[in-house]
């Protein structure tokens, strides 16, 4: 979906960290507090999907309320414009935690 390099809303891409059901996890720069950050973005096919916009905004709200060492904290959910498609996605920003994949880890 987005590249390396990539500018989106104010962030810069630098790499695809994953993927899961319902979008791409991305390790961008916050260019406007200068952090990096993970970005999880809705996949363009659910843009419109009522019900995957819903569950977004409850993982969002839900994440935001916990408080916990173990627990990533959420800086913000909001959309922007894809330059390259033209389409606006939705995505959540989280706090990004660098080290070993828990896949890798097991």
């Amino acid at each position: 979906m987005l590249d390396a390099d990539q500018s989106f809303g104010h962030f810069r891409i630098i790499k695809k960290l994953g993927e899961g059901g319902m979008g791409e996890v991305y390790l961008a720069e916050d260019q406007k507090l200068n952090r990096k950050v993970a970005l999880k973005i809705l996949r363009p096919a659910f843009i419109d999907d009522a019900d995957r916009l819903q569950r977004l905004n409850r993982e969002a709200r839900t994440a935001a309320q916990i408080t916990h060492p173990n627990v990533m904290a959420i800086y913000d959910i909001d959309s922007a414009k894809d330059e390259k498609s033209g389409k606006e996605l939705r995505y959540i920003v989280m706090e990004y935690v660098s080290g070993e994949s828990l896949t890798d880890f097991l």
